[in-house]
């Protein structure tokens, strides 16, 4: 037994007296939800924390260089960030449900202590309200002033699919539209911020998306954790003037298109 290593206290908390039939559907309930959102997987350098509790960003063992944050979505590539950019580099902190105040709180937490890295990933919005989209520029606003002035933050733009009526047929429409306008003006105001364009990529590939129209299935998944990933090289690798004529924006990565798979069986909120 290597005794340098750390010791880990379990603590053990009184169990209630449940009838077995309800434990077991409860253990099955849990079990269900951390598969469905891609809860379970390689936390050494990743914190994740369940609906109603605290999402703590604990930092990797070496000094991370890329702090992720973000919702149900980013729960999701937990796994598959580490194998797309250097684990050791990485601090990620996600919760389901998750709004853009509350990323901001956990944001100041983190830029206070230990310190925000050069790079900073948010995706958030998807639990706000999107008929309100004036509210998320004050709170990129808010953002921007917590990273400071020298450092590369990326933020995901946003894809809910849904079906409205108009006229006597039904049309599919993405209901952060406004919201996603006003996150690219934000990135022509501010040169340091970054726009991952995951809703124009959901939009071209429907079969990315699960039956929700907000979380991605398996390919989803992994072509959203591509996007991701190539923002953050981006960053440390900025383009010339010339090569990013967006004004600040990154444009999607394009990607083959592959047999559909929904496959996601999320809860509705992200």
């Amino acid at each position: 037994m290597d005794r340098s290593s750390p010791k880990v206290r379990l603590i053990r908390r009184p169990r209630p007296n449940l009838p077995r039939s309800r434990t077991a559907a409860a253990v099955v309930a849990c079990c269900a939800v951390a598969l469905a959102c891609g809860a379970w997987g390689n936390f050494n350098q990743t914190s994740y924390s369940p609906p109603g509790r605290p999402a703590v960003a604990q930092p990797a063992a070496t000094k991370p260089q890329v702090y992720l944050q973000g919702d149900s979505l980013m729960v999701g590539i937990i796994d598959a960030l580490p194998a797309l950019l250097p684990a050791n580099q990485l601090v990620i902190s996600a919760r389901i449900g998750r709004t853009v105040g509350e990323g901001i709180e956990a944001l100041r937490a983190y830029a206070r202590k230990p310190g925000l890295p050069q790079v900073v990933v948010l995706q958030l919005g998807l639990n706000n309200d999107p008929a309100q989209p004036s509210v998320f520029t004050a709170m990129i606003a808010q953002a921007m002033a917590v990273t400071g002035s020298s450092r590369c933050v990326i933020w995901v733009n946003l894809y809910h699919r849904t079906t409205k009526l108009v006229g006597k047929r039904r049309v599919s429409a993405n209901i952060f539209t406004q919201t996603n306008s006003l996150m690219a003006r934000a990135a022509a105001r501010y040169k340091r911020l970054s726009i991952v364009d995951w809703a124009s990529a959901a939009e071209r590939h429907p079969e990315w998306t699960s039956y929700d129209g907000v979380h991605p299935g398996p390919i989803g998944l992994a072509s959203f954790a591509q996007m991701i990933a190539g923002a953050v090289k981006n960053c440390e690798h900025p383009p010339t003037p010339a090569s990013n004529p967006t004004g600040g924006i990154s444009p999607p990565q394009q990607h083959q298109d592959t047999p559909s798979s929904t496959g996601g069986t999320t809860a509705p909120s992200a």
